[in-house]
């Protein structure tokens, strides 16, 4: 491990993160960054619905990638022992580097890429900006791009852990991920207060938007106290978004490959 703990967790939008953030929030000893590369990411391309509060973002989130890269590999506060980095990987621009991901302890978050349009989809709806989806937009191939970079930089295959694993038994990856990085699970990993005053998923420079986000992209996470248990749902997409998930499943497939299987109890 290295001398300062920083556990980043990738994922593309839609794919459960923000409950396994929170999961890792309740330890004490945990430094949450949500997101940190959003600011220069917003500021550089962004996304349709980014632009709601495009300006915003820009004026109250760090836009600098190196400044924020040094947050994310820096030294940790006094009486914390690690930080934990919900990554998006549309975020990670290449034009940011990738030499940092030598600094981080990587592990992979995979969603069956059909599930993750019907999802982004909803968000659109609550919105109100019901538009194309493309693949930027997702951004499974560049998630695929940097699991294959810190392959090379470690010389080593990254844990890839596939969602619906944690919602079907949250305790049992929650000790399995706890173990793989040095960190004492507790049971208070599993429950949490209803909504996220408390949180830094939503953080307070986010003013007017965190009260949308927490309607739109928070929206399932703001009403639990936990994980909300897994159900089998028949889904049907439009016509006009197979193209998009036939574009993905190829790099979720390669993930697939690379998936840590659980026995559920």
């Amino acid at each position: 491990m290295a001398k300062n703990k920083h556990i980043a967790m990738w994922s593309c939008s839609r794919s459960r993160s923000t409950a396994i953030a929170h999961a890792f929030e309740q330890l004490e000893e945990c430094l949450l960054l949500d997101s940190p590369l959003y600011g220069p990411y917003a500021f550089h391309q962004g996304t349709s619905l980014d632009a709601l509060y495009r300006q915003e973002i820009i004026e109250r989130f760090e836009t600098d990638h190196t400044k924020v890269i040094e947050t994310m590999i820096g030294g940790l506060p006094e009486g914390i022992s690690f930080s934990f980095q919900r990554h998006i990987a549309r975020t990670a621009l290449p034009q940011f580097g990738r030499n940092y991901l030598q600094s981080l302890n990587n592990f992979f978050l995979i969603r069956h890429p059909k599930e993750i349009i019907l999802s982004w989809r909803q968000v659109q709806k609550r919105f109100g900006k019901v538009e194309k989806i493309t693949s930027q937009d997702i951004g499974i191939d560049l998630l695929y791009d940097i699991f294959r970079d810190v392959e090379n930089i470690t010389n080593k295959t990254p844990l890839v852990i596939e969602s619906s694993d944690i919602v079907k038994n949250p305790r049992q990856v929650l000790k399995f991920l706890c173990n793989q990085f040095e960190i004492i699970f507790s049971e208070k990993m599993l429950n949490w207060d209803r909504g996220l005053s408390k949180s830094k998923l939503l953080p307070d420079h986010l003013l007017s938007a965190s009260k949308y986000w927490s309607k739109t992209w928070y929206s399932t996470l703001v009403e639990s106290t936990g994980f909300i248990p897994y159900k089998e749902r028949e889904m049907e997409l439009d016509e006009e978004l197979v193209p998009l998930l036939e574009f993905c499943l190829p790099f979720y497939e390669k993930l697939l490959e690379h998936r840590v299987t659980f026995e559920m109890l």
